[in-house]
């Protein structure tokens, strides 16, 4: 058998990749970045909490709106703590009731609590839509709707006018 002399012996290609001292400085990188990136993502995740459940509730008067209106009685939407009926406050969740305390009273939908986070002014009540669709308030009904850590005006105020028509629009923490 004969050993290979210097010149048969094929050069050795330079090795493809990162060395160590790369491998750490990507890392630091990457930590700051995160490090600057975290409260941001949480604030968006807070935002975004409280824009989800402002629109839940939206949603539920203009239900109670539609339903006034389709059905000719009045409809209300207000707080439960059972999800059947009325009582408790907005914290533990609200529902949509047809012709409330009426012969015909039934449930329209009802929405579970939001969660012990949440902090809404004021804290119950209900809004009630008459058949024309307008609301039964002598004054346009707001309810603010905050998260208990509160900071870049994550708050959010839900207003039913006179006419019926709902609206969400963000505040500035109580």
């Amino acid at each position: 058998m004969r050993l290979g002399t210097p010149r048969e012996l094929r050069p050795m290609r330079k090795a493809a990749g990162f060395t160590l001292i790369e491998l750490l400085i990507g890392l630091v990188v990457l930590a700051i970045l995160l490090a600057a990136a975290i409260p941001a993502f949480r604030t968006f995740i807070q935002n975004n909490r409280l824009d989800s459940q402002a629109n839940n509730f939206v949603a539920a008067a203009q239900l109670a709106r539609a339903e006034a209106l389709k059905r000719g009685v009045d409809v209300t939407i207000c707080s439960s703590n059972n999800g059947t009926s009325c009582g408790g406050n907005f914290r533990d969740g609200w529902i949509v009731i047809v012709d409330p305390g009426g012969a015909n009273e039934f449930l329209v939908q009802s929405w579970p609590s939001p969660g012990a986070d949440f902090q809404f002014n004021p804290n119950g009540g209900q809004v009630a839509f008459a058949p024309t669709g307008f609301s039964r308030a002598a004054v346009a009904a707001t309810l603010d709707m905050t998260l208990a850590e509160c900071s870049n005006n994550a708050a959010r105020q839900i207003q039913v006018e006179l006419t019926g028509r709902v609206a969400s629009r963000r505040i500035a923490c109580p």
